[in-house]
C-alpha cells in the first residue's frame, strides 16, 4: 500500500517537473503593404500537429492568412477585405469566395482577435470565429466544409493593398530549452525522477516507523492501565466484605487472562 503513495507523489511531482520547462511565448510579426506571406515555422511557432491557431492582428483592412498542406491545395482566408467591408475564404488562386462575411472585422489602431480552426469533421472544415479560445462568446464567421482533410499544415500571414499589419501570436506550450539539449533534459529529469522515489521511499518508511512507535505505545498504555485496574481491584477486594465480593472489580481475571492474580496480591503484614 505504501507503493501506492509513492506512485502517485512521484506522477505528481514528475508532472510539475516537466511543466517547469513549459512557457507559452508571444510573438509579434510586421507585415508590410504588399501581400508576401510570412510562414509562422520560420518564427519557430509550428502548426503541424495543431488543430488551431489564436492570433490577434491590428490592421485598417485586408489581412490574409494561407492554410496549406503538402498533398492538397492552400485555403486563403482574406480578414476586412474589400476596405473592411467583407471576409472571405476562398482557394488560394482563385477568385470566388466559398463563404463569405460581411461587415468590418479590423481596426486600425486596436488588436482584433481571430481563431482559425479545422478540427471540425475529422480535419475537413475549417472554421474563423471572431475572439480567441478563451473568450465566452466567440462569434463564427466564416466557415467551409471539404471535400479533403487538413493535416500537418502551414500556416502563412500577410497583409496587402496599402495596409500594413501587427500580429501578435501565442503558441503552444513549448520547452524552454533546445533541441541540442534534449538528452540532457531527459538526464536530469531521470534524476530527478530517482530523487523523488528516494525520497518518496525514505518518507514512507518513517510513516510506517511513527505508526509502529504509536502502535507500541498504545499497546504499553493498555496494559499499564490493564495493571493499574488491577491493582484498583486488589485494593477494593480487600477493603470490601466476602458479601461484596461479587462486585465488578473482584473478579481480577476480567481485566486480562493473562496475568495470574497472585502475582499483584497486595502482601499481608
Amino acid at each position: 500500500m505504501e507503493w501506492i503513495y509513492v506512485m502517485l507523489l512521484f506522477c505528481i511531482v514528475l508532472s510539475t517537473v516537466s511543466n517547469d520547462d513549459c512557457v507559452q511565448r508571444t510573438t509579434k510579426i510586421s507585415t508590410p503593404r504588399e501581400i508576401k506571406y510570412q510562414y509562422l515555422d520560420e518564427y519557430g511557432i509550428p502548426a503541424q500537429g495543431s488543430l488551431a491557431i489564436t492570433f490577434q492582428v491590428k490592421a485598417c483592412n485586408d489581412a490574409y492568412l494561407v492554410v496549406r498542406t503538402p498533398e492538397t491545395v492552400s485555403i486563403q482566408i482574406i480578414l476586412g477585405g474589400w476596405d473592411n467591408t467583407r471576409s472571405c475564404i476562398r482557394i488560394l488562386g482563385t477568385s470566388g469566395c466559398l463563404s463569405t462575411s460581411i461587415g468590418g472585422v479590423l481596426n486600425c489602431d486596436q488588436y482584433r482577435p481571430f481563431t482559425v480552426d479545422w478540427k471540425g469533421m475529422e480535419g475537413r472544415q475549417i472554421t474563423v470565429s471572431l475572439g480567441n479560445t478563451n473568450s465566452e462568446n466567440p462569434k463564427t464567421i466564416l466557415s467551409i466544409s471539404l471535400s479533403f482533410r487538413l493535416f500537418n499544415v502551414s500556416i502563412g500571414i500577410s497583409t496587402g493593398y496599402g495596409s500594413s499589419g501587427q500580429w501578435l501570436l501565442q503558441d503552444s506550450c513549448q520547452s524552454s530549452k533546445t533541441t541540442t539539449g534534449t538528452a540532457s533534459n531527459k538526464e536530469e529529469l531521470t534524476t530527478k525522477a530517482l530523487t523523488i522515489i528516494i525520497t518518496g521511499t525514505s518518507l514512507t518508511l518513517v510513516i510506517v516507523a511513527v505508526a509502529i512507535g504509536i502502535a507500541v505505545g498504545l499497546r504499553y498504555k493498555r496494559r499499564r492501565e490493564s495493571r493499574t485496574n488491577i491493582v484498583n481491584s486488589v485494593y477494593i477486594v480487600s477493603s470490601e466484605t466476602i458479601e461484596q465480593s461479587d462486585h465488578p472489580y473482584a473478579t481480577i481475571t476480567e481485566f486480562s487472562n493473562s496475568i495470574e492474580p497472585d502475582d499483584y496480591l497486595i502482601p499481608s503484614n
